[in-house]
């Protein structure tokens, strides 16, 4: 259990669930989508069967789990290949697929653990697009983990971990651009920073290389804001 703090989903406090409680939470309201496809998908089933499956544990019909499966195949754009196994699809269309298993219980949040990790640049971009697409569409929250820093081009809201800890925080305001195709690196991204309990505040690297500063720097406190500058000292040796 964590030392300190909450985790709270949609009013749900899940630190003082009980396990049953936490097993039914994690049924019904949160769904997976893992790097790995094996863990997403079962090789001897179909597209259609596969996110079917998740449905038998809810008090769905046979019609309204087929029904369910058809609508999030083709939300996916794999509705063409529902019958097609994981071993006949591609490496995106699989992902596609375990996208839709991830949507079978209209979860409330879904998490994506390095989910284009396996996947080239153009399908890893694809793939990002249709997380985009469900979470405008079915307004679920997607949360992914993912050591790819351009993913801050994609998403509206980016939380860098470093040692453990939360270190920084980055909002892209304009969201459309996240639904666009390739990444426009030229869109501003909004950086938020954390101070430390001792009052320090790390830089990022990019930061620093964009504006020339590798050593020293002045802190200049100006019209209830703070500007940091290269100081005039010489750089120390």
């Amino acid at each position: 259990s964590p030392s300190a703090g909450q985790v709270t989903i949609d009013g749900k406090d899940l630190i003082n669930m009980k396990s049953s409680e936490i097993e039914k939470f994690h049924r019904e309201e949160v769904g997976f989508v893992w790097q790995q496809v094996s863990r997403n998908l079962f090789p001897y089933l179909t597209s259609l069967e596969n996110v079917a499956l998740p449905m038998l544990l809810s008090t769905s019909s046979d019609s309204e789990r087929k029904n369910r499966s058809e609508h999030l195949l083709n939300m996916v754009g794999m509705g063409h290949r529902s019958d097609h196994i994981p071993d006949q699809l591609s490496g995106g269309e699989q992902q596609r697929v375990s996208i839709a298993v991830g949507m079978a219980n209209d979860p409330s949040l879904i998490l994506a653990d390095e989910p284009t990790g396996e996947l080239d640049d153009r399908t890893a971009s694809e793939i990002l697009d249709l997380f985009g697409k469900v979470n405008q569409e079915s307004k679920t929250t997607i949360i992914i983990v993912t050591h790819d820093p351009d993913i801050a081009y994609k998403v509206g809201r980016v939380i860098v971990i470093k040692d453990g800890k939360t270190s920084s925080e980055i909002l892209h305001r304009d969201l459309d651009s996240k639904i666009s195709g390739e990444m426009d690196k030229t869109k501003p991204l909004e950086e938020s920073l954390l101070i430390d309990s001792n009052g320090r505040v790390q830089l990022p690297r990019e930061l620093l290389q964009t504006t020339g500063i590798t050593d020293k720097v002045k802190a200049i406190a100006e019209n209830a804001s703070i500007r940091i500058q290269p100081s005039e000292e010489p750089p120390t040796k």
